[in-house]
């Protein structure tokens, strides 16, 4: 086997309940290797395989590529047993780190200070360096040419612990697709937008699209790049560059220093830019409308980085409880209304839910809507029949995507 084809495993982390849904995603990628752990789905392919997911994933927050595991008997050996890494395969002693440490709920007992073990880690790399060149590697926060991730398990009833490193092969989290500008009160995570359009079947039916509450245009911006198939890390590859590399693994040793495994994930990149500047722009409509002008003034900019995809975008100001389908309009309408919990009181919220689920009675006949809503005493409100509901979490909250078929 080829070294740019040598089998890892690496680990895809997501928002909670999405774990099976990541799980189909790898396999839909042709990685059929899979678990599904808490918090994520643990998988094993090759180091191309596994990098082209990075590139393609919409679920995905991060994703994680094991280098070294040990078991530790005791808490107050970790430092003993990290001390036999050999972290000069890891990193260069010139480049900064950063290390977190995640503990699963059974080992806490034992392991109750994850920033304590992070800092013991961290002693040990450093102090190995320090012993081999004279130097210690600096520690940098913000932007670490390296971040390490430290898993510490206790699994079934064997003795011990399960330590696993990883290296975290994106940096910024790969929900971060880069066209969001700050600025707005509540938005959608991406990874979750584009959860909530897989279970809304879209596009595949490549259908019409609206968001009658659109907000700061998430849900618009996923759905662009679904509709052309286009992956979410795509303006990260158009700005890529020596000076700012598209993901973290591109300081990485690992990668770098294979010539052939670089070369050949530079060729997806390009890819997916060839792909971009020669796009057929689809007749599919997608409109967005919101009350707030402060709103569409950022969706457009957050859609002006995703240019020229976004010519095809209607923006609307107006009230999602009067809005009608535009012409020849065929597909789903969704809506993401305030709980009462951020955005206001539940009292305000009543009659906003009775009448846009009246509207939909009387001016979308035809469609499916999708309501998502985290408050169960305010989606009662509307009076329509759900059809499905699936359970999502918007960050902490427990949420519900209603499903209605307008007849």
């Amino acid at each position: 086997m080829s070294k740019q084809n040598k089998s890892r495993f690496f680990f895809a982390s997501c928002p909670r309940s999405l774990e099976e849904m990541l799980e189909k995603e790898l396999i839909d990628n042709g990685i059929t290797n899979t678990r599904i752990k808490n918090g994520g789905v643990q998988f094993e392919t090759d180091e191309l395989s596994g990098l082209k997911f990075v590139i393609n994933t919409r679920l995905a927050s991060r994703v994680y590529l094991e280098f070294h595991q040990f078991t530790l008997n005791r808490e107050k050996d970790l430092y003993k047993d990290a001390s036999k890494v050999s972290w000069d395969e890891v990193m260069d002693h010139n480049q900064t780190f950063k290390i977190t440490t995640l503990v699963n709920k059974r080992a806490l007992s034992t392991f109750t200070n994850p920033l304590h073990y992070s800092l013991v880690l961290k002693d040990s790399l450093a102090d190995f360096f320090r012993d081999r060149d004279g130097s210690r590697p600096n520690v940098e926060k913000q932007n670490p040419d390296v971040s390490i991730l430290m898993r510490i398990d206790q699994t079934g009833n064997r003795p011990g612990f399960w330590v696993s490193l990883y290296y975290d092969l994106s940096g910024i989290p790969l929900s971060n697709r880069g066209y969001r500008l700050p600025g707005h009160y509540a938005p959608l995570r991406e990874n979750l937008a584009a959860a909530l359009l897989y279970q809304m079947n879209y596009p595949e039916e490549k259908s019409d699209f609206c968001d009658s509450m659109c907000g700061s245009g998430t849900m618009l911006a996923e759905a662009l790049l679904m509709l052309h198939d286009l992956p979410p890390s795509l303006l990260k590859i158009k700005n890529h560059s020596e000076e700012t590399p598209a993901f973290d693994f591109f300081n990485h040793k690992w990668f770098y220093e294979d010539k052939d495994l670089k070369s050949k994930f530079e060729n997806e990149m390009h890819h997916v830019m060839k792909k971009f500047k020669n796009i057929d722009v689809s007749d599919k409509i997608i409109f967005g409308q919101d009350s707030e002008g402060k709103n569409l003034a950022q969706t457009r900019e957050s859609l002006e980085l995703l240019f020229p995809l976004n010519k095809k975008v209607i923006l609307n100001r107006g009230d999602s409880t009067k809005l009608v389908q535009p012409k020849d309009f065929k597909g789903i309408i969704f809506c993401n209304p305030p709980y009462g919990e951020r955005l206001g009181e539940i009292e305000e919220l009543t009659s906003l839910y009775y009448d846009y689920g009246e509207n939909l009675k009387n001016n979308w006949k035809g469609q499916t809507a999708f309501v998502l809503t985290g408050n169960p005493e305010l989606r009662k409100r509307i009076s329509l029949q759900t059809s499905q509901r699936t359970p999502f979490y918007n960050g902490k909250i427990e949420c519900r995507l209603l499903r209605y078929n307008l007849y």
